[in-house]
């Protein structure tokens, strides 16, 4: 498969009739598939062709080159914004994952370290510097963790720990025999 460089800094373009080969699997490439592993890559595969065509269309558009580009792409891309009244596919998101479970697994730390010390004077801060400790990660990051002001993320923080709480105590009997 011969590449296509365009400069040291920039990303390496593979060949318009890959991605388009990649982007528009057959049945049998996808559902025909027997190992589901190779199934999962393969619509994977179709989806960072689908989304990297798509770039490609917006760059030019952006440019004002549409008329420059492959056919193929144009015809591609044009049906594709056919199907969502003129519009293309938002990008995909293939950035990190978000560590919102571990912010909230430290910030509930926090928060039962705090209840088993009191409510004495610098119990927070000896609260933070235990968890930042035993979690392996510095006194600002907890810090930041446990006071971040988004008040969905003090909600969402506050639910767990009353969940966690209500938990510990057992469950609660509802009703009974009066009689």
């Amino acid at each position: 498969m011969p590449r296509r460089w365009k400069r040291k800094s920039q990303k390496y373009l593979p060949e318009i009739e890959i991605l388009l080969r990649d982007a528009i699997p057959t049945w049998f490439e996808i559902e025909g598939e027997f190992d589901s592993k190779k199934r999962e890559m393969r619509g994977r595969e179709s989806e960072i062709a689908k989304d990297e065509l798509v770039r490609i269309y917006r760059d030019a558009r952006k440019r004002g080159v549409l008329n420059k580009l492959d056919f193929r792409l144009r015809l591609f891309c044009e049906r594709l914004m056919a199907q969502d009244d003129d519009r293309l596919p938002p990008p995909l998101n293939t950035g990190r994952p978000s560590d919102e479970h571990r912010r909230l697994l430290i910030a509930l730390h926090v928060k039962e370290a705090i209840e088993a010390r009191g409510s004495r004077r610098g119990s927070v801060e000896a609260a933070v510097r235990e968890v930042a400790a035993r979690d392996g990660l510095s006194y600002d990051q907890v810090r930041d963790i446990y006071y971040d002001r988004d008040p969905e993320w003090r909600h969402v923080v506050a639910v767990e720990f009353a969940r966690r709480k209500a938990e510990e105590t057992g469950p609660v009997e509802k009703g009974g025999d009066v009689g």
